[in-house]
């Protein structure tokens, strides 16, 4: 299973959070999920907004083009993500630096 699916609308992205972080960065793939590290501090939903901040920023999109659809007190997330060509050019790009295939997980960091 990859880190994300896709239809015609819409890309559902399962990510693995850390907050507290001394910078907001991906890090990596593990597990099926995208690894992300994030400022924020996990206290009144600070870190699902700055995660959500994070990648609008990263996929050139608007903060209302993503949406938690579940994980709001989890560090395992899951975000759907309004498709375009650049979010999964994106997407394919972070699996190429992550050496991530359909069968293999990446746990090197």
């Amino acid at each position: 299973m990859a880190f994300y699916q896709k239809d015609s609308n819409f890309i559902i992205l399962q990510v693995a959070i850390k907050p507290q972080a001394k910078t907001n960065a991906i890090k990596g793939i593990r597990e099926n999920r995208l690894s992300i590290e994030l400022k924020a501090k996990p206290v009144d939903g600070a870190a699902n907004h700055e995660l959500i901040k994070f990648l609008a920023c990263y996929f050139k999109l608007r903060q209302k083009e993503l949406a938690l659809l579940r994980g709001e007190k989890s560090r395992k997330k899951v975000i759907r993500i309004s498709s375009s060509p650049f979010v999964l050019d994106c997407l394919s790009a972070l699996e190429k630096q992550f050496d991530q295939s359909p069968n293999q997980e990446n746990t090197a960091l």
